[in-house]
């Protein structure tokens, strides 16, 4: 005889006379009596919580793998402004952070070899001004900022160089 959800009885009917339902979550034994089941609760716990955001996470996801980033992650910004409790977008969110803080720096880094210190500049502001207070700084930045320092000493010292040159 098959069971459908329908003729299943309640849980209560099915634990012993005497004990409570939740008795039924229990491992008979062992000295962890009762949590037996506490890890793949919590596992399908956090897989219907992220299958809440994973149209979101999915969308932004293809949108970074075809190489618009700061478009993903500004879909992820708009639904964590939704929803700002939702942990799996707010971990999408930060990986997405960085995938363009990442980004920047490599654009900033080539300008930077290229002479364009000024384009540098601005891709090394807009990095650091996506960090926030719960990511790390990346530890390009810092580096980066080192060089475009030096990089600027040295365009004043060969225009004093150039200046001094002209007026002998």
């Amino acid at each position: 005889q098959s069971l459908s959800m329908t003729s299943m009885p309640p849980i209560s009917a099915l634990a012993p006379a005497g004990r409570p339902a939740a008795t039924l979550l229990r491992h008979p034994s062992g000295p962890r009596q009762g949590t037996w089941l506490a890890a793949p609760i919590a596992a399908l716990m956090a897989a219907l919580l992220a299958a809440c955001a994973s149209p979101v996470v999915d969308e932004a996801e293809h949108l970074s793998r075809a190489g618009r980033y700061e478009e993903a992650r500004l879909r992820l910004d708009q639904a964590l402004r939704n929803d700002p409790g939702n942990a799996a977008l707010r971990t999408a969110h930060a990986h997405q952070t960085e995938r363009v803080v990442a980004q920047a720096l490599a654009q900033a880094e080539l300008a930077l070899a290229a002479g364009r210190l000024d384009e540098a500049t601005l891709l090394q502001q807009r990095a650091a001004a996506l960090q926030t207070d719960h990511l790390p700084e990346h530890p390009r930045l810092a580096a980066l900022k080192e060089q475009l320092a030096q990089a600027r000493a040295a365009q004043r010292r060969q225009a004093a160089e150039r200046q001094a040159t002209v007026e002998r």
